[in-house]
């Protein structure tokens, strides 16, 4: 209706806490906010600004029960009812006709030509049936998903071919890429051509080609994870288990006191930390307040920083990317930063080498 505006009232709404998204798009066609899990409580209304609202559900996993919605019409004070012209008549206008007199001309006699009939044989084409475009497979499990590259278990996986997923969740979780099988094309030139890309903290791609095995350990699950073939040699493809999960070391921390401080350490600090330790923290500070963070001990020793590294987003949207971010690597001893506004996010991790670790205080300031 154009002068009525939407409105939806939730009243039932569980999602996978992860892969599952409702998109409610309140001012215009093209831009809305994401929810997933549970952070629209039974009874949150959203009311469209215009006469338009638009819910965009997108689905990974079928392990949760969903969402239902009231919606209703309400009245928009902005807007007047369009007013209604009354139709005008005009009289008919009426012309005098015009008579042409009639012109007769002999008929014309074309003696008839008869060809003999052409017979040409039918012809015959199977019908033919449209193939499916090939994609990556998601499927269920009781604690996280499959993920299977195209016709795995079949044949191998197209050339010329990309594909991806992608994770969110709205607080910490670490993620497991655990490889159940995996054969995809040997590096060329010492360079991955055919590779899974899992994206860890500071936007960077840990690329896995040829023949894999084990676990990737990433301390966050807002991340990308992408399959990408040239148009050369194709092979068998992937099966990997994709799991997520917190652990003691993946909190959020409220803090109410206006001069709240604490501390934050890798697991096991001062000793070393178990291999393959990942943490991520969200430390919120108090409405107009930010974050200090000092940390005052750093041992860790992975030097290119792909497996043991800490990143601290001073945006707090946990996304970890370089213009809001730090990257703190092996080498480094202490470092100061401060929030952006009232959140920071800090991910750790610390590859298959133990260390120390690292010792942080947090303050608002």
């Amino acid at each position: 209706m154009p002068c009525q505006r939407n409105r939806d009232v939730a009243s039932r709404y569980r999602l996978s806490d992860c892969w599952d998204n409702l998109e409610i798009r309140t001012s215009n066609r093209y831009d809305g906010d994401f929810y997933c899990g549970t952070s629209i409580a039974p009874g949150t209304s959203f009311t469209s600004t215009t006469n338009e609202l638009i819910l965009m559900f997108y689905t990974r996993t079928n392990y949760e029960t969903g969402w239902s919605a009231d919606v209703t019409f309400i009245d928009d004070p902005n807007c007047s009812p369009a007013t209604t012209q009354a139709p005008t008549t005009q009289p008919p206008t009426t012309q005098p006709p015009t008579t042409q007199a009639p012109t007769t001309q002999p008929p014309t006699t074309q003696s008839p030509t008869t060809q003999p009939p052409t017979t040409q044989p039918p012809t015959t084409q199977p019908p033919t049936t449209p193939q499916p475009s090939p994609d990556c497979s998601l499927l269920s499990a009781s604690e996280g998903v499959t993920w299977l590259s195209p016709n795995f278990g079949f044949e191998n996986y197209p050339n010329d071919f990309t594909c991806g997923i992608k994770g969110t969740a709205g607080s910490p979780y670490m993620t497991t890429f655990k490889i159940n099988s995996f054969q995809l094309q040997k590096k060329k030139l010492k360079k991955c051509v055919d590779f899974v890309g899992i994206q860890i903290p500071y936007n960077r791609t840990v690329k896995l080609c040829g023949a894999r095995k084990g676990s990737i350990f990433v301390p966050n699950l807002n991340l990308e994870a992408n399959f990408v073939t040239d148009n050369a040699v194709t092979d068998v493809g992937f099966n990997v288990s994709i799991t997520w999960q917190k652990t003691e070391c993946h909190r959020v921390i409220e803090l109410s006191d206006d001069s709240a401080t604490g501390v934050i350490q890798s697991p096991g600090f001062p000793e070393n930390y178990p291999k393959n330790s990942v943490c991520e923290w969200w430390i919120v500070a108090p409405e107009g307040k930010r974050i200090h963070l000092e940390f005052t001990k750093i041992s860790i020793k992975d030097r290119k920083c792909l497996r043991a590294y800490i990143a601290v987003d001073k945006s707090g949207r946990a996304s970890y990317m370089p213009e809001h971010s730090s990257l703190l690597c092996a080498g480094m001893k202490t470092s100061c930063l401060v929030s952006e506004g009232r959140t920071v996010n800090v991910a750790f991790a610390g590859g298959s080498r133990t260390s120390k670790g690292f010792s942080a205080r947090y303050t608002v300031v």
